[in-house]
Parts: C-alpha cells; sequence; structure tokens
C-alpha cells in the first residue's frame, strides 16, 4: 500500500509563530528595529489597518509602500527595490495576503548589503549570492497562501507569459503574526479565492512526491478545517471562530506546502490565471477534482491512504463533497464566466506542466492526461450549471 513516507527526510521551519484573536499588539514586542518598511496594499490601508499597524509602532521611522498589485511581476519588484536604495531599513513587515507578504520577502533579499539580481537569477538561472535579507514580518490578512510559513515567493512575468518562483529557506519570515481579526473586513470573493487555495495547498501536499510525516500531520487538519468552514463562512463573514478556523487551517496548509510544495493542480493554474485572469485559488480549485480522479486511477489503494485520515471512505465521496462545495459557493459559476470556452481551456495543456510542479506529483502526467483533466474539469463545471 502507497502511505506516508518513513524513509529519511528533512522538515525545517524557522519562523516563530504567534496566533490569535488581538495578537497584532504582539508586533512592539517583536520589532526591536528602528528603520521600518512596511509593505501592503492600497486596499489594507483605505480599511485603516495600516495606521491600525503604524500606531502600534511609536518612535518608529516608518515608510510605507502600499502599491503592492495582487500578481507581483518582477518589473514592480526591481521598481520598488530602485524606489528604496538609498534608504536604510532594519526591519520589512509584509501586512496583506500572499501577494503581499511575498513581495516584502523578497525586497528584504533586494535591499539587503549584498547585490542581487532577481530577473537573471529567475530567468537565466544566475546563482543566488550568499544574502543576508532583512528580517521579515509576516501579518496576513487573508487566510490562503500560508506565505507566513513558507521559504518561496511567487513572481509573475505577463510580458513573457510566465509566473516564477523564487525559493531559498532565506525568505522564511522571522515572525508570523496570524491575528484573525485582521480577517473580519475581507470581502467574500477574496475569502473564497483564498480558502480554496489553503485547501488545494494542503490536499495537494499529501500527493506530493515530497510528502513526508510532518507535513502531512499538518495537511491532515488543514484539509477537513478548510472544507467544514469555509462554506459556512461564506454565509457568515462576521464570524470571527470561522475566521479562526480559516486561518488555522491555511497555517497549517502553508506548513505542509513549505516542505513538500505543490503540485498538478497548481501547476495547472498558471496559465489559467495568465491567460484568462482567474483568481489563484479558482484556478487550482478548477482542476482539482479531476486531478484526485487521475490520481486515484494511477494508485493500486484508490488513495485509500490519503483520504481516510481526513475523514472520507473513498475519493469519491471526497470528490463529491468538493464539487457540491464548490456548486453551493459559486466557484464554477464564477470560473464560467472568466474561461473563454472548452476548446480554449485545452489548448492550454501546453502550457500547463510546470516544472518543479507538475512533476512534483507522485504519479506522472502526460500532455494527453492534462488535455483530459482539463476536459474533465470543463465538462463538471458545466454539470453543475446546468
Amino acid at each position: 500500500m502507497l502511505n506516508i513516507n518513513i524513509s529519511p527526510y528533512q522538515y525545517e521551519n524557522s519562523t516563530r509563530i504567534i496566533f490569535g484573536v488581538g495578537t497584532l499588539n504582539e508586533v512592539t514586542n517583536v520589532v526591536p528595529w528602528k528603520n521600518i518598511l512596511i509593505v501592503t496594499t492600497s486596499g489594507t490601508t483605505k480599511r485603516g489597518t495600516t495606521n491600525q499597524l503604524t500606531s502600534l509602532l511609536p518612535n518608529k521611522n516608518i515608510t510605507v509602500y502600499d502599491i503592492v498589485d495582487p500578481e507581483p511581476q518582477i518589473v514592480d519588484l526591481e521598481q520598488a527595490a530602485n524606489q528604496f536604495e538609498k534608504q536604510h531599513f532594519d526591519c520589512v513587515i509584509g501586512l496583506g495576503g500572499g501577494s503581499t507578504i511575498d513581495t516584502a520577502k523578497i525586497l528584504s533579499c533586494l535591499l539587503s548589503e549584498t547585490t542581487f539580481h532577481l530577473r537573471s537569477h529567475l530567468t537565466k538561472n544566475e546563482t543566488l549570492p550568499e544574502l543576508q535579507p532583512i528580517p521579515v514580518i509576516a501579518i496576513p490578512t487573508t487566510a490562503g497562501t500560508g506565505a507566513e510559513v513558507t521559504p518561496f515567493a511567487t513572481v509573475w512575468d505577463r510580458p513573457s507569459g510566465k509566473k516564477h518562483s523564487f525559493a531559498t529557506s532565506l525568505l522564511n519570515p522571522n515572525v508570523a503574526i496570524l491575528d484573525p481579526a485582521l480577517s473580519l473586513s475581507v470581502s467574500r470573493d477574496v475569502t473564497l479565492t483564498t480558502g480554496l487555495d489553503a485547501f488545494c495547498q494542503g490536499l495537494e501536499s499529501l500527493w506530493s512526491r515530497q510528502r513526508n510525516p510532518v507535513a502531512t500531520a499538518f495537511a491532515n487538519q488543514s484539509v477537513p478545517l478548510a472544507l467544514s468552514t469555509l462554506p459556512k463562512l461564506l454565509n457568515d463573514l462576521k464570524n470571527q471562530d470561522l475566521r479562526s478556523r480559516m486561518l488555522q487551517s491555511s497555517l497549517f496548509a502553508g506548513l505542509a506546502i513549505s516542505s513538500t510544495r505543490t503540485t498538478l493542480s497548481h501547476s495547472i493554474s498558471y496559465p489559467l490565471t495568465l491567460r484568462f485572469g482567474v483568481p489563484h485559488g479558482l484556478a487550482c480549485a478548477f482542476t482539482i477534482v479531476p486531478v484526485l480522479q487521475f490520481n486515484a486511477s494511477r494508485d493500486p489503494d484508490r488513495l485509500q491512504w490519503l483520504v481516510e485520515p481526513i475523514g472520507f471512505n473513498s475519493h469519491e465521496t471526497l470528490g463529491d463533497t468538493i464539487k457540491n462545495i464548490l456548486a453551493i459557493s459559486n466557484t464554477y459559476s464564477n470560473l464560467n464566466n472568466l474561461i473563454g470556452s472548452k476548446e480554449a481551456v485545452i489548448a492550454l495543456a501546453s502550457e500547463a506542466l510546470t516544472p518543479a510542479r507538475a512533476d512534483n506529483n507522485f504519479t506522472n502526467a502526460s500532455l494527453e492526461d492534462v488535455e483530459h483533466i482539463l476536459s474533465e474539469s470543463w465538462d463538471q463545471m458545466t454539470a453543475s450549471l446546468s
């Protein structure tokens, strides 16, 4: 029987985690530095969250960079680094969702004392220099990517139509402060797409080639928590207990993928986002059930070793549960509005086999397999809407 890997493995995560309602106040105890760069979004600033943070840091020299986009581009990061190259920062605080925290992590490297060319590293595989990143404090305001505890960051390059992953253990934030109260004002759309991302990350870590007992323990808690919490939360956005549960699920998923990485659904999601503008979590969810079915078809035990620890008696039951959530949450209708046609989505197959993601799936997928997965994903979506 296929099961979690009991052969030698390594698990490392250097981030200190502070979790709970009201823990934003702990920032005063973890930021001893004087010169602070806060990386966030204009929406976070408009909602008053940036001011809430700065009020907790009196007598600090604070610079706010609040123009982070949902999909940070290489050129945006280069421009930000040029903007601040003459300034000295002791600490970078990422306040926001995954894109914001990823931006903060990358800027901590670009603004360090070591010269580092991000574009050359990502596009030409230039060797990473010996960096000493500026300390990073990650404060997520959404429950989705788990970026506050992962050693990588996503960077997009729309002109070339590519998505890059900047990965090094140096990107692990020094401290992650997870205050569920900060997510109470998050919209339903963002709650949905980030929640789906967290769920997909947790599930994909369970069939990753790099799965290990520590990551599996986190994922086995994350996945059921997401499945039971997200549908309720979408109908009760101001429920602080549900927000806490969803943030916990996201954290556990982040701790899982920090060692396992993601797999085939994430691989296929990238061209969906680049070509059709599908938000990341929706793009991952589009294929998650067909990928589950594909993996089960290649496993003589039909993934029983995976589904039973998360509370299901078969992969079919798990798949039906997921499809029901995607239907009642309007995920399928949102996807249908963004994706042009079945032919257009199947045509993305050649772009969907992303190295280090598709080949991290526990069983290999060919171009024909991906075409079938995309076709089945479309059929499941349209069947739900009929």
